[in-house]
């Protein structure tokens, strides 16, 4: 069985690396969730697939805290490598309290420095550092949202490009989400709303969400020219497995 732990910042980021893992993986995959509870502590949360025959067996880590994620995978680090891991992979959002008192937009720059940072330090701490892949979403996980273009269509039906647009000014199916919205969660709101419906990032909200997500999005948002950072963890996720 081969073996992958994957770090994530909050509960949305852990539903739908769920999904997408289930998705793609279908019948061959197992996995476990925790969350933090104390530095360097976890308890079991109701996310587990058991699955006897599986190959992939995937650990997922629900941190809770956007700069805590790299110091928690490096806490674990040499854990891991001895349970038999043979990857860790970390996902957290670009947008974050650090990030606004930089910038109050989009900044490529910006986004350059805090990969840069943080590949730094694990390059600098980690013992194995090549088999960890430390990504970010851009600016949060809702831009891939936004990014696949019949998601919220299939979640309510008024919720159509054309409606979203004539609504709210923007074409989904022609604008890179990652360069063109802050706070994607808000506009993802903004969305929602336009049904009379609510997202403020809860466990209902995000699983209203991802549990609409099919392989055909998830694959399909590979092939459009939008959202780089999704690729870049979908490929650090199943890329070389």
């Amino acid at each position: 069985m081969r073996k992958i732990a994957v770090f994530v910042e909050g509960q949305t980021e852990l539903i739908f690396t769920r999904y997408l893992l289930m998705q793609h993986f279908e019948s061959e995959i197992a996995f476990t969730c925790f969350r933090l509870y104390k530095k360097g502590q976890y308890q079991p949360v109701s996310y587990n697939y058991e699955n006897p025959n599986s190959i992939f067996h995937y650990r997922l880590y629900l941190v809770g805290n956007d700069e805590g994620v790299v110091e928690e995978l490096l806490m674990m680090e040499n854990k891991l490598w001895n349970e038999g891991f043979e990857k860790i992979i970390a996902l957290r959002d670009m947008y974050s309290r650090f990030y606004r008192e930089f910038s109050a937009s989009i900044s490529a720059e910006i986004n350059n420095k805090f990969i840069e940072k943080y590949q730094k330090t694990i390059q600098k701490r980690a013992s194995k550092p090549n088999q960890i892949h430390f990504r970010f979403s851009i600016m949060e996980v809702e831009a891939w949202f936004l990014g696949m273009n019949s998601l919220f269509e299939k979640i309510e039906p008024i919720l159509t490009t054309a409606y979203i647009q004539e609504n709210l000014g923007y074409n989904l199916d022609e604008i890179d989400p990652e360069r063109f919205f802050f706070n994607p969660a808000d506009n993802v709101s903004d969305i929602f709303s336009l049904a009379g419906r609510k997202y403020n990032k809860k466990i209902g909200d995000s699983e209203a969400i991802c549990s609409n997500i099919s392989l055909t999005d998830i694959m399909g948002l590979l092939d459009q020219p939008k959202c780089n950072s999704y690729n870049e963890f979908l490929n650090a996720l199943i890329g070389d497995i």
